[in-house]
């Protein structure tokens, strides 16, 4: 039989096939155009009894996966599916005697119920650690055909745990009232929490650089780029353009013709908010379109700004930083060591990068994090002809303006 005909035998063959299920399907399939192309043929049968089962499934509990390191804490999703209407629920789970349930932040549980999600169900939940058990059950007989997650439950894995050890929950019971009191059937898989290896620890991000300003002279960034992985320059000070610093233009040009990533600082005078804002319009006027890898730094370290008070010298950091931020700069705050300790508040030290100043000591006394750290103010570099502040660098700043666009970077 050559092709054309086999295509014309196929054909009648689907087409005898298709009148004899035709022929026998219910009326209400029969008649239902499911696909919406006009004809009522066996894909219209197909998609309705596909819809028959679909409506007639039980409900579908599903417990999540997930994996971590001997000691991380992690966490399981109990969602809900194919709900045809419920008006009460009763779950029991269990899970492996080995996995510690952990008490979720602001709470007194390991489960953390979504409410936001499930409005009509006010359920309450127990954890009895001896048997090894979670209960979820409804206080308030209501009405729901809601699906989604149900609530989330933290475990620690076991500190001992080996690498390719699996724990799991699974529903050992179930209590499921439908629309009309009846009970209703559940399916359910099991939940795996999987014990992975350690990632091998990253090694801590540190590169070493220096500060300048017009007093260090003419500097050579070609010899400088052997001995220093970035360079910071003062723009300038106080509340005027003209006060830039005398070097600033030849120190860019300089440090971008030879490759070499640059920060920049303003020395502040600012004894309120209000000027701290004009040293901000002052600083961003000199910085013109020029481009950062690294932050622009608010320097305050004048003794009559630091007497103020904590109150009135986080204002002033605020007021300037927030200027520059707006205008796409990514700042940080420089400031000696104890003043960051005791003058400046914990809020400017959470939004802001710091760049402590702290000579002559193997440590810094700052308590808090920061970005870099002045640890000299007597260093010698290739490409500098005196004495120059060194720093330690501890965060990629170069790769987070090239990420964010901040900077001008990209601009």
């Amino acid at each position: 039989m050559n092709r054309s005909r086999r295509r014309l035998a196929a054909a009648a063959v689907s087409v005898v096939m298709s009148a004899s299920l035709l022929s026998s399907m219910p009326a209400v399939y029969a008649e239902s155009d499911m696909n919406g192309d006009g004809v009522i043929d066996i894909f219209d049968y197909i998609l309705a009894k596909r819809t028959a089962i679909e409506e007639a499934a039980p409900l579908v509990l599903s417990i999540s996966d997930a994996e971590g390191t001997p000691g991380e804490t992690v966490s399981m999703e109990v969602s809900l599916g194919q709900n045809p209407g419920c008006i009460s629920m009763a779950l029991v789970l269990d899970y492996s005697p080995e996995l510690i349930p952990v008490e979720a932040k602001d709470s007194d549980s390991a489960i953390r119920l979504s409410e936001d999600q499930f409005t009509e169900f006010h359920a309450q939940t127990e954890v009895l650690e001896d048997a090894h058990r979670l209960f979820y059950y409804t206080m308030v007989v209501t009405r729901c055909e809601e699906n989604g997650k149900l609530f989330t439950v933290d475990f620690k894995i076991p500190e001992t745990a080996e690498p390719g050890t699996s724990y799991t929950m699974t529903l050992s019971q179930h209590d499921i009232t439908g629309l009309s009191y009846e009970e209703l059937p559940m399916l359910t898989g099991r939940g795996r929490i999987k014990v992975v290896e350690q990632p091998p620890a990253a090694e801590p991000y540190v590169v070493t650089g220096i500060d300048i300003s017009q007093w260090q002279g003419n500097v050579d960034f070609v010899q400088l780029k052997e001995s220093a992985a970035f360079v910071m320059m003062r723009a300038g000070f106080g509340r005027l353009s003209t006060q830039v610093d005398k070097q600033f233009y030849n120190n860019y040009n300089k440090a971008k013709a030879a490759g070499m990533p640059i920060g920049a600082y303003w020395y502040s005078y600012a004894m309120s908010p209000e000027e701290a804002r004009l040293e901000a319009q002052a600083c961003m006027e000199v910085l013109g379109d020029r481009s950062f890898e690294y932050p622009i730094a608010l320097d305050i370290e004048e003794k009559k700004q630091l007497a103020l008070g904590v109150d009135r010298v986080s204002a002033i950091i605020t007021a300037f930083c927030d200027e520059m931020e707006k205008a796409g700069y990514y700042v940080s705050v420089y400031a000696p060591a104890w003043h960051l300790n005791n003058t400046v508040n914990q809020q400017v030290k959470n939004t802001y990068d710091i760049w402590v100043a702290n000579v002559n000591v193997a440590k810094t006394i700052y308590i808090g994090s920061y970005g870099m750290w002045q640890y000299s103010w007597t260093g010698r570099v290739s490409g500098v002809s005196t004495a120059v502040d060194m720093d330690y660098c501890y965060r990629d700043y170069p790769a987070i303006m090239k990420r964010t666009g901040l900077n001008k970077i990209g601009s």
